[in-house]
């Protein structure tokens, strides 16, 4: 019996063998891809950090002077405008220097050139100081504090032309901040022969005593200084007391 198994065995074997046919072991094949070998890339990469690359810069194409054509005259240069100046005003432009002036004592003779045209002198003869002066209608009393100062004075004037004079041209220097005039009220009504007036015409080649009357309040180191009149031009005169 054993052995009758085997022999079965066997035959299946056998037919199994035989029923496999070259068809069937293409079937079975598996196809197998062509031995490539690898190829290796050629480029190399390396990592660069991105600060330590480079912006190109493009640079800056500098002007190029373009000379002209031989024969072409050079173009004048443009001379640069120049400054309009400020007019100043006329208290700041230069003016003519004042004349220095001419000092004399009391008694003595001062001597100037008027206008440039006529030599002229003068002396304060003398001067009085009062507490009333002689008027038309009896006396004028000084002004409280202060008294009449009556200064006599001649005036001599040379060949040339006539001299304008008047009272208002004289002027009292003494201690403190005023410098008086000659008192209106006592120039109108004092009764003095020869009182200067406000305003007069002394001939040429002429010789004329005058009068002045001054109110002050202090009578010692009296200055008594003569002015030009109007638009006469002449040296102040200075009268030391």
């Amino acid at each position: 019996m054993r052995w009758v198994l085997l022999l079965l065995s066997l035959c299946v074997v056998l037919a199994g063998c035989s029923g496999t046919g070259p068809a069937d072991r293409a079937q079975t094949t598996t196809a197998q891809p062509p031995n490539e070998e690898p190829v290796e890339s050629t480029t190399q990469f390396s990592a660069t950090p991105s600060s330590q690359i480079k912006t190109p810069v493009t640079a800056t194409p500098r002007p190029t002077s373009v000379s002209p054509p031989p024969g072409t005259p050079n173009p004048a240069p443009t001379p640069a405008p120049t400054a309009t100046p400020t007019p100043t005003s006329g208290a700041t432009q230069a003016t003519k220097e004042d004349p220095q002036p001419v000092y004399a004592e009391v008694g003595e003779w001062a001597e100037v050139t008027v206008s440039g045209e006529t030599d002229m002198r003068v002396r304060v003869d003398d001067y009085t100081i009062r507490d009333e002066v002689e008027t038309d209608g009896g006396t004028l009393d000084a002004p409280e504090g202060e008294q009449w100062v009556v200064v006599n004075m001649t005036v001599r004037t040379l060949p040339g032309d006539d001299v304008r004079l008047g009272y208002t041209q004289w002027e009292l220097m003494t201690v403190g901040p005023q410098i008086p005039q000659p008192d209106d009220a006592a120039m109108r009504r004092a009764d003095y022969q020869d009182i200067l007036p406000d305003e007069t015409t002394h001939e040429k080649n002429d010789a004329e005593r005058y009068q002045v009357i001054f109110a002050t309040d202090y009578t010692r180191n009296m200055l008594f200084v003569m002015h030009p009149f109007g638009s006469e031009n002449h040296a102040p005169l200075v009268f030391s007391a």
